[in-house]
């Protein structure tokens, strides 16, 4: 494992041995074609002396040119004052076959739309420039990769679809469009946690079709299938299920099985059998 971690330097910025490392290893002309993804994680705010660059580390770190923007926005208040409170990782997957590489990581704390504009543009230079293809770029559905998104709007709206912007001409190869794509997993985390929400007298009532869509009906049917043995049509629901914690709101494994066709089945029997 340490191996591992240690085959390169880490700092903040593009990890340029890491791309040039990634670039060796891809021969056919259809390996090339890749996605971006990122994602900004919470990290615990401190200060850490890194003995082998004498430098100390843990401060925002954005990159030499939102850097210098940074500095100038906070005139009053020094850099030495603003401690990261996340990392922006970004890590490039072959979309043809197995690869993995974390390309770049900035050390952030309220980061702007703009600010993550000019990162991903220019980590996604580096990429094109040794002959990698961007296609995708994914991240989550925060409200800066969002913003992000929007800023992509062309005058015309023709990369406009459903209210959603979607795709933008790649600034590189203009023939070629990268396409944005919202993180599977984080909407279905998404979509199970706006359920959970959803009861009389909460933040959020759902309702289609005239009918309520209530938190209160999965919890109905973990009951019901607890005082029930035998043969149980599909996935049998458990307390990790339905009473959720700050960890298991985390697994996407539970959302999915919520949000299951079989679950959705169960819904419907118990409902045609109790009326």
């Amino acid at each position: 494992l340490r191996d591992y971690t240690h085959w390169m330097t880490a700092k903040p910025g593009i990890h340029t041995d890491a791309l040039e490392d990634l670039a060796s290893k891809i021969d056919k002309d259809d390996s090339r074609c890749v996605a971006l993804l990122l994602d900004e994680m919470k990290i615990k705010e401190d200060l850490v002396f890194n003995k082998h660059s004498g430098h100390i580390m843990g401060y925002v770190n954005l990159g030499n040119v939102e850097q210098q923007l940074l500095l100038l926005e906070k005139e009053d208040q020094s850099l030495t004052d603003h401690v990261a409170t996340h990392v922006l990782q970004f890590m490039v997957r072959g979309l043809s076959q197995r690869l993995e590489y974390p390309v770049a990581h900035f050390a952030t704390s309220t980061l702007t739309a703009s600010q993550l504009y000019s990162m991903v543009w220019e980590v996604i230079c580096k990429l094109e420039s040794l002959d990698l293809k961007v296609m995708v770029i994914t991240a989550d559905g925060a409200a800066v990769n969002r913003k992000f998104f929007r800023m992509h709007l062309m005058p015309s709206r023709s990369n406009v679809s459903n209210g959603v912007v979607y795709k933008t001409t790649n600034p590189f190869d203009p023939e070629r469009e990268v396409f944005f794509i919202s993180d599977v997993p984080h909407l279905i985390k998404t979509t199970r946690n706006c359920w959970e929400k959803s009861r009389f007298g909460g933040g959020r009532l759902m309702k289609k079709g005239g009918q309520y869509i209530l938190w209160s009906h999965l919890q109905d049917l973990y009951s019901k299938s607890q005082r029930e043995s035998g043969l149980y049509i599909g996935k049998r629901l458990t307390r990790e299920h339905v009473h959720l914690t700050s960890y298991s709101k985390m697994r996407v494994d539970l959302a999915a099985q919520v949000l299951s066709e079989s679950v959705g089945k169960q819904l419907q029997f118990y409902r045609q059998k109790d009326g």
